[in-house]
C-alpha cells in the first residue's frame, strides 16, 4: 500500500478505536497514534526496498523508538517523570505475542491480499 497510506491507517486506526471504543485511553492516544503513523509509514517505505519480515523489523524498532521520543519529549515539555526507556521495554514485553503473530501472519497474508485487491502492487506470480 506505501508509505502514504501505512501512515494515514496508523493515525486513523488509534483514532477510530478511541472513539468507538474508548481504547486506548485518552492519556495514551496521541502516543499511539505517532508510534503507529510511523510503524505504516516506515514498514510502506522500507519495503519498497527489502523484504517483508525486514521492512516490518525495522517499522517496529522505528515505532518504538517514536514513541519513546514522543514520551521523553511529553515529559520534559510538561515537566513530568516520565520513564521512557521503562515504558517502552514494557510495551515490547508486553507486545510480544503480537509481534510474533505480525512477524507470521503478515507475509503469509501478503500474496492473498495481492491477489484479491491489488493494494500492494503487481499481483502476486
Amino acid at each position: 500500500m506505501g508509505p502514504v497510506y501505512g501512515l494515514l491507517l496508523g493515525v486513523l486506526t488509534p483514532v477510530l478505536s478511541f472513539l468507538l471504543t474508548g481504547m486506548p485511553p485518552a492519556a495514551k492516544l496521541a502516543f499511539m497514534v505517532l508510534e503507529l503513523a510511523t510503524y505504516g509509514g516506515a514498514c510502506g517505505l522500507f519495503h519498497r526496498k527489502m523484504n517483508l519480515h525486514l521492512s516490518l523489523v525495522l517499522a517496529m524498532l522505528a515505532g518504538r523508538a517514536v514513541y519513546a521520543l514522543s514520551l521523553f519529549v511529553a515529559g520534559n515539555l510538561l515537566h513530568l517523570n516520565v520513564p521512557a526507556v521503562g515504558a517502552v521495554t514494557a510495551a515490547v514485553v508486553t507486545g510480544l505475542p503480537g509481534i510474533t503473530l505480525q512477524l507470521i501472519l503478515i507475509p503469509a497474508l501478503e500474496p492473498l491480499l495481492r491477489r484479491a485487491s491489488g493494494l500492494f502492487g503487481a499481483p502476486a506470480q
